[in-house]
């Protein structure tokens, strides 16, 4: 699952914590209360998004809508040429027609309304715990809509904290634009929807897509048999492993892979925290198109994607491919990928 980019919308609520330079606590938990209730207040929106990871540059189509309806499809050119990813409900589609290869996720566990604020209100608590919130620019113009910029540093030393900043569009508590800077060398990330709009009626018919006849397809079920670990080793040609950190998640389900490749998923969940950790051989088949990451260095080298609330991290080890996707923030999720 190293490649579920665009899986949710690109609301990074903790992009838009603080508005002021100084705050005690009361402002903040005044301005926590505004920020979200402007981020639920997104209906849709759709543009054009440019993803940039050291030189290299993705262009997106892109299109949200309530509820869970998402599109996006990749317009620039190279190996990602073309790529679709398609949630329309609780089912998920992702295409790579380079190599002519599906994934796909039916019946996924999706957060309701309040669920989704009560993710938010975790969110914003840890990032006012973890970083200083500086102002910046408060007059900026992005994709047409006025923004603040807002610097995050973090309050202590750690493999996987790095400074960042965003420039928010206030009105949806939306990220028009993120750059973060990686100090332990490797490229830095950054995107920028380079035009927009918000809540549009958008047919449902865009929203909809079917793989191509000959595909190859691979999927995950949700809510298919649950295997114990013990019985979902054998059904494995290879030693699965589990996390030593999982930030209080619990263990809820295993399922496996439907497909000629033998994997399994670990599903985890706590409160509106949701953790999915799957591991499948490697094969040497180059199903994926190479989509490089921002490399984090713990005990392991990990390889980061962002998309707002979801990140998903891959590495390889002992010919065992891992990937990791969650709602939690980043740097959990890196902890808990360096603790397998």
């Amino acid at each position: 699952m190293r490649f579920l980019l665009y899986f949710f919308r690109f609301l990074f609520i903790i992009a838009a914590i603080v508005s002021m330079e100084s705050c005690k606590d009361i402002l903040i938990e005044a301005r926590k209360d505004i920020t979200i209730e402007n981020a639920l207040k997104l209906k849709s929106y759709s543009g054009i998004l440019s993803e940039k990871i050291g030189e290299n540059l993705i262009r997106s189509e892109v299109k949200w809508q309530k509820p869970n309806q998402y599109f996006a499809k990749v317009t620039s050119k190279g190996n990602l040429s073309g790529t679709i990813v398609s949630q329309n409900g609780a089912n998920l589609k992702i295409y790579y027609p380079s190599t002519k290869f599906g994934v796909e996720f039916l019946n996924l566990n999706l957060l309701n309304e309040e669920q989704t604020k009560n993710l938010y209100e975790e969110i914003y608590n840890w990032t006012v715990k973890k970083f200083e919130v500086e102002l910046g620019d408060t007059e900026n113009q992005l994709a047409g809509k006025k923004t603040v910029e807002l610097l995050y540093r973090p309050k202590e030393n750690h493999d996987f904290f790095f400074k960042w900043r965003t420039w928010v569009y206030d009105e949806y508590s939306f990220p028009i634009k993120t750059e973060i800077i990686n100090p332990n060398g490797s490229d830095s990330y950054s995107y920028e929807f380079d035009s927009i709009s918000f809540n549009d009626s958008i047919q449902s018919e865009k929203f909809k897509f079917e793989f191509p006849n000959r595909s190859v397809i691979a999927t995950w079920n949700f809510s298919s048999k649950n295997y114990p670990l013990d019985s979902a080793q054998k059904v494995v040609n290879f030693k699965i492993r589990t996390p030593e950190y999982t930030k209080g998640l619990e263990l809820v389900k295993v399922i496996k892979l439907d497909s000629q490749v033998p994997g399994i998923m670990m599903l985890y969940q706590k409160g509106p925290y949701i953790l999915g950790i799957s591991q499948m051989k490697d094969y040497g088949i180059p199903l994926f198109p190479i989509k490089k990451g921002i490399r984090l260095n713990g005990k392991k080298e990990l390889d980061l994607h962002f998309l707002g609330t979801i990140s998903a991290i891959h590495f390889l080890s002992n010919g065992v491919h891992y990937y990791l996707v969650s709602n939690l923030p980043y740097q959990e999720l890196a902890s808990v990928a360096d603790s397998i």
